[in-house]
């Protein structure tokens, strides 16, 4: 081989690796996935500041840029919310009480506005009515998805969590959730 040969040999498989790195198939992370983490990272760390419309409207984006990923791209999205409610809970159950109490206060106050803003809606929660026409057979499924994706220890700490959430709930004369939706200013079974 001569070097004219070599080096267009070499700039084909320079071109190649940098189609297939844009596209995600060489360990780089797929653009449209990374997109889709960012936004909900950045909807994660403003969601307490945003309106119920303002939330509303980055989760439908969310859900939109998502709508074209492998079920594993979308589960490989929202782990990373799943991790960031982990380590809350963890931050929150190694607060002192006083601390706890006051952090707790916060979440209830959130809690609430939303339930009033999505009473106001005509009680659609944050998902508008999406999700109401499913079978019981698909909620069962989807439970079950769920299940799958926890862990026992995560399913304790959302448990202890619920059980302080409720605890404090109580001192304030407030009824308890039975559910994460509750926890979070949803109907939560109530």
């Amino acid at each position: 081989m001569n070097k004219k040969n070599v080096i267009l040999s070499l700039a084909a498989l320079m071109l190649l690796a940098g189609v297939g790195w844009a596209m995600g198939l060489l360990g780089g992370e797929d653009p449209k996935v990374a997109e889709a983490k960012h936004l909900r990272e950045q909807l994660s760390q403003d969601r307490d500041k945003m309106t119920e419309s303002e939330r509303r409207a980055s989760y439908e984006n969310l859900r939109e840029k998502t709508r074209d990923l492998t079920d594993e791209q979308r589960r490989a999205v929202w782990e990373g919310g799943r991790q960031d409610m982990i380590q809350r809970v963890d931050q929150l159950l190694s607060m002192p009480k006083a601390e706890r109490d006051k952090e707790l206060d916060e979440w209830i106050e959130r809690s609430e506005q939303r339930r009033k803003e999505w009473a106001a809606n005509g009680d659609q929660g944050p998902r508008g009515d999406r999700g109401a026409d499913a079978t019981p057979a698909e909620r069962a499924q989807r439970s079950k998805q769920r299940l799958d994706r926890s862990t026992p220890e995560m399913r304790a700490k959302m448990d202890a969590l619920k059980d302080i959430m409720n605890q404090r709930r109580e001192e304030r004369g407030l009824d308890p959730v039975k559910g994460p939706r509750g926890m979070f200013g949803g109907g939560g079974g109530r």
